[in-house]
């Protein structure tokens, strides 16, 4: 008998996959579904459960950033081999395994998976990108022609066999791919499709690229792709830990000129990090950890007397003199009818995504917590006096995609009463 139940599966089928939103709620479902056992999480309840890991696939590659690429894979993999996998779930591991890093695996499984289903236009597509990155182009040609009938937009096929024939990179074809994908969703411009287009730096490693970083960290230790890639190497003469937030082939893609730099300036950042830590009353601290992101930002993390703190540097060097320690989100709709009815928007956030919000609600006020965010829905008065809602999401450091899809999710089912703009 597998985890879910007939419950589970009418509200994952009610929520769907179809974007981003979505699939960020099947996956926020799921995730509150496992850890309310004995406290160990998914990976102690999963075991091979295929079913399980199918849903959870879905809602990973549906965010489409590296992390639940990962998360996917590693979902997959425990839930068996390709040999007793179905075509669905051997395009999600194709799609998966290929932002992890592993095209020529990736190509494995986009074959045995149309092999097993062909009406599935996905998988067709990916199929074409990863035989043009392979060098097959007659194959990938042949893929588009095969893929056209099976569904999907003409001009995707279109643009897609035309960028075969010129002989564009696959991190190109997926980015055309994400960008139309986004625009269709409603997530054109927003954060999640920024993550997205990052991740496509983690499709195909540059080994001559990784080994400019290894000439300049010369480090001491290096984890790859566990998920991240973490360092221990000499700065001066003083030992550094950092870690990249992505895999190897997206590391494969930073310029050494630009690792001298930080590291060359690195002790000053430190010092007006630490001016940040007393200007925000967190003391001293000792620098324990340089993280560097996806966009080129960075952390500087101090061990300090009350715990770990954080100071972010953005692209340009700048260390910021504010310590943000939670994520946020927060959007007004316009009431253009009175009857606001909070009663219904509990029912419709249940049945939309599966979120339980029987909490506080008071005085024009809604507040509940989800998964560790903290939701609020009020009724009040705008600029202009024009009766309004806001809802505001609180996350944790380092949640701000999560607070943004939360907030999308309460916004579009605040949207299903009468009377809202």
């Amino acid at each position: 008998m597998g985890f879910l139940d007939s419950d589970d599966r009418e509200v994952l089928a009610r929520i769907g996959f179809q974007n981003g939103r979505k699939g960020g709620s099947l996956v926020h479902y799921l995730n509150k579904r496992l850890s309310g056992g004995d406290g160990l999480g998914g990976l102690a309840f999963a075991g091979n459960d295929r079913e399980l890991a199918l849903w959870m696939a879905r809602g990973c590659c549906a965010l489409g950033d590296y992390e639940h690429y990962y998360m996917a894979a590693q979902w997959l993999g425990r839930a068996g081999g390709e040999e007793s996998a179905e075509g669905e779930s051997l395009y999600l591991m194709a799609l998966a395994a290929m932002y992890c890093g592993r095209p020529e695996e990736a190509l494995s499984y986009a074959e045995s998976s149309v092999g097993q289903e062909e009406g599935r236009p996905e998988a067709w597509h990916l199929l074409a990108e990863l035989y043009s990155f392979a060098g097959e182009q007659q194959k990938a040609l042949d893929a588009v022609e095969k893929g056209r009938p099976a569904g999907g937009f003409p001009e995707d096929w279109d643009r897609l066999e035309q960028m075969i024939l010129a002989g564009d990179s696959l991190e190109a074809m997926e980015k055309t791919r994400i960008r139309n994908m986004s625009a269709r969703a409603g997530e054109q411009g927003s954060l999640l499709e920024k993550c997205r287009l990052e991740a496509t730096d983690g499709l195909v490693c540059d080994r001559a690229g990784l080994e400019g970083v290894m000439s300049v960290l010369k480090p001491e230790i290096w984890d790859g792709d566990e998920p991240y890639c973490g360092f221990c190497c000499l700065n001066g003469d003083r030992e550094l830990t950092g870690a990249f937030y992505m895999n190897e082939a997206a590391v494969s893609k930073w310029k050494p000129e630009e690792l001298r730099r930080i590291l060359g300036a690195l002790p000053e950042m430190e010092g007006e990090g630490r001016k940040a830590l007393a200007e925000n009353g967190a003391g001293d601290g000792e620098l324990c950890l340089l993280e560097l992101y996806p966009d080129h930002t960075l952390g500087l993390v101090f061990e300090t007397e009350t715990g770990e703190q954080k100071v972010a540097v953005d692209g340009a060097g700048t260390v910021s003199r504010e310590m943000e320690t939670t994520a946020s989100a927060e959007s007004s709709l316009l009431l253009r009818e009175p009857g606001w009815n909070f009663e219904q928007l509990k029912k419709d956030l249940y049945l939309d995504w599966g979120i339980s919000c029987g909490e506080m609600e008071e005085k024009g006020m809604l507040t509940f917590l989800d998964s560790g965010m903290k939701v609020t829905v009020s009724l009040g008065l705008d600029g202009n006096r024009n009766v309004c809602l806001t809802a505001v999401v609180l996350g944790e450091e380092g949640q701000q995609l999560e607070a943004e899809l939360e907030l999308e999710r309460v916004l579009e089912s605040c949207r299903k009463q009468k009377g809202v703009g």
